[in-house]
């Protein structure tokens, strides 16, 4: 189940996705993801996530996109392997490149180095009105990350 707050809450309950809507729960303890504000991805911020949610979860990891990470002056495919999760304590950070303003190259490596193994579980936030020509670049990345193999990424 997934947990937001409420103002993410509206947003996908105004998609009328079922798929998204039959994943939600409003009670966080049923939750084993938890979508939070991008201000609280930090140190402080996720810490203090854990101790609200003790005892229930004893360790977090924090997922904050940014287009700040990718490595520069690097072969773009190569930098990916760079990422690394961060852990102090009971809280652990990731930090992965992300940008609504991303190549459609950036895109590809990114959806491969999540392994997404469905087309559907991409939101499209962009070229909604063709969304079925989305849909076949997103499967043909998908399939693509798969012949290459784990190790690829």
């Amino acid at each position: 189940k997934v947990w937001a707050n409420p103002n993410r809450l509206r947003t996908w309950e105004a998609l009328q996705d079922e798929e998204i809507n039959s994943r939600i729960t409003k009670n966080r303890k049923d939750a084993t993801v938890h979508v939070i504000e991008q201000k609280l991805l930090n140190w402080g911020g996720l810490e203090n996530q854990r101790k609200e949610l003790q005892p229930h979860f004893d360790h977090i990891i924090g997922i904050k996109p940014t287009g700040w990470t990718h490595s520069t002056g690097m072969d773009p495919d190569s930098s990916l392997s760079n990422i690394h999760v961060k852990t102090r304590g009971a809280v652990s950070f990731l930090e992965v490149p992300y940008s609504e303003h991303s190549s459609f190259s950036e895109l590809r490596r990114f959806i491969q180095f999540l392994r997404i193994k469905s087309a559907r579980q991409i939101i499209p936030t962009v070229n909604l009105r063709d969304r079925a020509r989305m849909t076949s670049f997103f499967e043909d990345w998908i399939k693509e990350g798969t012949k290459k193999g784990p190790e690829s990424q």
